[in-house]
């Protein structure tokens, strides 16, 4: 009996870290399902129109509203994200891996997204410190919106499967 108590505390648990809440922003047209321990960031205020990162400050996402030329493809808007990582002198970018294609979940549709994800080196004293950002362009019709994920390295299982699910979880509504 206490066995079966232990088990169902711990199913709890893990359900309460993973569970989400749906999270609008972005005036209403976009909304993503939040894993349970994360919370509201106050990094990067006013370059950012929204941000969560997770209760040990290890792992976040961010979006931006593109603001650059309505026809440019995707796959340039990626790529110029990722010229610019190589360029900070902040940063050593160890590994890009390959492009890939995607589709965002709409209210009456699916939407465009291409992403991919970098293997950084933060330059920073007295230590550096290894990140994997995740990069996710999506084209939600009449705007064209950034995502970027990060977390600090090693990634536990865990914490890699919910940046995934925050990705998946993303819908456009109209």
């Amino acid at each position: 009996m206490r066995q079966v108590f232990v088990f169902i505390l711990w199913i709890t648990f893990v359900r309460g870290l993973n569970a989400g809440e749906r999270i609008a922003f972005a005036d209403d047209k976009l909304s993503i399902e939040l894993p349970g321990d994360w919370r509201k960031s106050e990094r990067n205020p006013g370059t950012t129109m929204a941000g969560w990162e997770s209760s040990d400050a290890t792992a976040s996402v961010f979006f931006q509203k593109m603001t650059i030329n309505s026809s440019a493809e995707m796959v340039d808007i990626l790529n110029n994200l990722v010229d610019s990582f190589v360029a900070n002198e902040g940063m050593k970018v160890n590994k890009v891996d390959q492009h890939r294609t995607g589709e965002v979940n709409g209210s009456d549709k699916k939407y465009p997204a291409i992403y991919t994800t970098l293997d950084v080196t933060l330059r920073a004293k007295p230590k550096d410190f290894d990140i994997k950002f995740y990069l996710f362009v999506f084209d939600a019709g009449d705007t064209q919106y950034f995502m970027q994920g990060s977390c600090v390295k090693p990634i536990r299982a865990f914490r890699e499967n919910q940046m995934m699910s925050l990705v998946r979880s993303l819908v456009v509504k109209k």
